[in-house]
């Protein structure tokens, strides 16, 4: 089934979005995809029309995809050229003969092309695969049923049936779509949801997501998950208790763990919070020059951005939504303009989230004495899951797997940082 200019135009369109939507996106596993032949892509579904956007786009190999939908969709005369050109594949809901359901795919897997699907069957931000549905398992037999065919040829004096096995064995690939923050500008997109234990400990652990590398941000999480899911202990359960206690302290100031840990070894007053402001805002003010143009022109999309948000209370819903609309607003931008932008705002917008922070601490101590409390409390309270999280990982190092796996990586990342909040106690 051949491509047209509507999937160059769309995928183009989603390059541009994505990649400027997302602050980094790594795909981890590529090796394992043919560069040839037929493929099934069976991939998780947390993020709407986003998802096959990423697919379509980071495909290893620049491999053009193909993805289902509802024949009824093709009836329309003006809809029918996009989904055509776009190589959109047509299923017949309507039928329960799987060789109709699947014929349109089953021709797309005859040419040793990919088709992907989300097995899921929705878009969801469960922290876990929803119940699976058969699809694609069907066409993947029907496809392998029409493999052997017969071929009859006529002799002189019988009947010769020969049976033929086709060469192109279809492969069935199954790809995690992961998020760090997946309704968040410029944060980073892995090719999921955690609970708030879990998180808490990977930042302590790591100070901050950033030394966590995207290949390794779904093996540490998921250790992490499963290190608290099968850990009944009355120490872990504590830590647990405190991490999550933790964090309902730091949304509530709107602050982070990062912003918190810079008075852990240092007396929090009023002086300091001031100098810290100062020296933000001075920091903030030389780079203000470089920013602001950039700023200047996109402001209107990052404030649509947030109009969207309160008008969709679906997560999974919010990241197409902020891309859509900043799609539209800038479709007549120069693109040297928006690639100097892109190329700036992570370092400025990291200085400015500091400044804000910095700004807050400095409001809560002049505010009096209960704004206080609660930032001591805050600090208070990161060195109590500190203390607990030291306690729990010399103690389960040597029997989970699953932690020692993670320490093991936030040590090498710590090392290579240079940076060891964490083990500033050392671990045994």
């Amino acid at each position: 089934m051949p491509f047209g200019i509507a999937y160059d135009v769309v995928t183009t369109l989603s390059r541009w979005s994505i990649y400027g939507f997302y602050k980094e996106i790594r795909v981890v596993g590529h090796e394992n995809v043919p560069k040839e032949g037929p493929i099934i892509v069976c991939s998780t579904h947390s993020n709407m029309i986003v998802d096959p956007a990423v697919l379509a786009v980071t495909f290893p190999h620049h491999r053009k995809i193909h993805f289902w939908a509802k024949n009824s969709l093709f009836k329309n005369k003006y809809t029918r050229p996009i989904l055509v050109g776009g190589g959109v594949v047509p299923v017949d809901r309507t039928t329960k003969n799987n060789k109709a359901l699947f014929s349109a795919t089953l021709e797309v897997l005859k040419l040793g092309e990919v088709v992907a699907v989300f097995p899921e069957g929705t878009s969801h931000s469960e922290s876990r695969l929803l119940e699976l549905k058969d699809g694609a398992s069907w066409a993947a037999m029907e496809y392998a049923s029409q493999q052997e065919h017969t071929e009859e040829s006529n002799s002189d004096d019988d009947l010769v049936i020969v049976k033929k096995r086709q060469e192109k064995q279809i492969v069935i690939t199954p790809c995690g779509i992961t998020y760090v923050q997946k309704s968040k500008y410029r944060s980073s997109l892995i090719i999921v949801e955690i609970s708030n234990a879990a998180s808490m400990t990977r930042m302590l652990y790591f100070s901050n997501d950033k030394l966590v590398p995207l290949e390794d941000y779904v093996k540490v999480t998921q250790s992490l998950i499963n290190f608290f899911s099968n850990t009944t202990s009355e120490e872990v359960t504590t830590l647990k208790n405190l991490l999550i206690q933790y964090k309902t302290s730091l949304d509530a100031l709107h602050l982070s763990n990062h912003d918190v840990a810079i008075y852990e070894h240092n007396n929090l007053t009023l002086p300091r919070a001031l100098y810290s402001f100062l020296c933000e805002l001075f920091k903030f003010s030389i780079q203000l020059p470089f920013f602001l143009p950039g700023l200047c022109f996109h402001w209107p999309i990052y404030v649509l951005g947030k109009v969207s948000v309160r008008f969709e209370i679906y997560e999974e819903s919010r990241a197409q939504n902020k891309i859509f609309l900043g799609l539209i607003f800038s479709a007549g931008s120069v693109v040297i303009f928006a690639w100097y932008h892109v190329a700036l705002v992570d370092s400025h917008y990291d200085t400015f989230k500091e400044l804000i922070a910095s700004f807050r601490l400095l409001s809560a101590l002049i505010g009096g004495n209960k704004s206080r409390d609660m930032v001591e409390n805050l600090v208070t309270a990161r060195g109590l899951c500190l203390d607990q999280l030291r306690k729990v990982s010399e103690d389960y190092r040597s029997k989970s797997d699953d932690l020692r796996l993670v320490l093991e990586i936030s040590e090498r990342e710590q090392s290579n940082d240079g940076h060891d909040e964490f083990y500033d106690k050392k671990l045994t």
